[in-house]
């Protein structure tokens, strides 16, 4: 074969195809990487939250909800995208990215579907992970960002060793936040089931009808009255039940009339999904606030959280204090924004 025909073989090949095409991918996203933030850098560097970066928030907010963000949203979506960036420039500068198995196994699939076909079905994850950092994958990659901003979360919320609350702070939170934690008001009752059909002049309205005059005749107890009715699956007696937990058993309209039933006398027809119920409750607890030993492990986990999101935010106001931040608009909309570090 003469060398001229050779050379035009060697270019029409597939993968020569592919590694140009991958070559030129390459040199875009260099091109489109965003600035020092991304790699740690000199901390006198600002923090760029590029136009791009912008963009596909937008963007994915439209996919969202359907719409574009409204001035709020997007003033929201700009303080998350500068979130994120100075989380993610800190995680670099303390060296988050190294050895984090999820950064590592997620370059590393990227790396082996950029060279399919090649060798790298076969190398180690380890190589792929190395050839990704060479080529820069991981500057603008968004899973990454994601990852690194993720972690950086997770450390700055971290509580000092052996962090103890004590009972003072536990009732403090807990009378701050009383209505979270209100007891809701509960009601002890017997009911008469009748099964059936129930609209108006059927055999089960006529028949509930003729019961609840019975049982106001004879004077009967709920103990005693509960037997007149048919069997009911659920039970014929509860106790301490919340209007919540009722709804969940007879439904909502159950629930609502029940609690609106006198004490200690019979009252319906009361409707559920079964048929329909006459009503006896036995007594009644009002709503109140809780007391700390009903509700210490929830309280405890809620402050916990508090304290989380505490040292977050000003890990994150330390942050904005430190570095000055560039907010890069798309082009005809505002001009670049920059907030000074203290």
């Amino acid at each position: 074969m003469a060398a001229g025909d050779a050379s035009r073989g060697w270019r029409r090949r597939p993968v020569v195809h592919f590694l140009v095409l991958g070559a030129l991918l390459l040199a875009v996203r260099g091109a489109m990487a965003p600035p020092p933030e991304s790699q740690g850098g000199d901390p006198a560097d600002p923090v760029v939250v590029s136009a791009l970066r912008l963009a596909e928030l937008r963007r994915a907010y439209f996919e969202q909800v359907g719409a574009d963000p409204s001035p709020e949203e997007d003033a929201r979506l700009v303080d998350e995208a500068v979130e994120e960036a100075l989380l993610v420039r800190r995680a670099r500068e303390l060296g988050l990215d190294r050895d984090d198995r999820g950064v590592r196994t997620w370059l590393a699939q990227k790396m082996r579907f950029l060279e399919q076909g090649m060798s790298s079905e076969l190398a180690p994850d380890e190589d792929l992970y190395r050839r990704a950092l060479e080529l820069g994958l991981d500057r603008d990659d968004l899973v990454v960002r994601r990852m690194l901003a993720e972690k950086m979360r997770t450390v700055a919320s971290q509580p000092p060793a052996r962090e103890q609350l004590s009972e003072t702070e536990l009732a403090d939170f807990l009378a701050r936040n009383a209505d979270r934690y209100r007891q809701p008001g509960r009601v002890s009752l017997f009911h008469v089931f009748v099964s059936g059909s129930r609209g108006a002049g059927s055999p089960a309205e006529v028949r509930v009808a003729a019961l609840l005059e019975r049982l106001g005749q004879e004077s009967r107890g709920p103990e005693e009255g509960v037997r007149l009715g048919d069997p009911f699956a659920l039970g014929r007696q509860w106790r301490a039940k919340s209007q919540h937990e009722l709804a969940k058993l007879l439904g909502i309209s159950f629930a609502e009339a029940a609690f609106a039933c006198p004490t200690r006398s019979w009252c319906g027809p009361v409707r559920s999904p079964y048929g329909l119920h006459l009503v006896w409750i036995v007594d009644r607890e009002e709503a109140r606030p809780s007391r700390l030993d009903e509700v210490r492990s929830q309280v405890a986990e809620a402050r916990r959280s508090e304290l989380r999101e505490e040292r977050l935010q000003d890990f994150l106001q330390a942050l904005r204090e430190r570095y000055a931040v560039v907010v890069e608009h798309p082009a005809g909309g505002v001009a670049s924004t920059t907030l000074s570090g203290g």
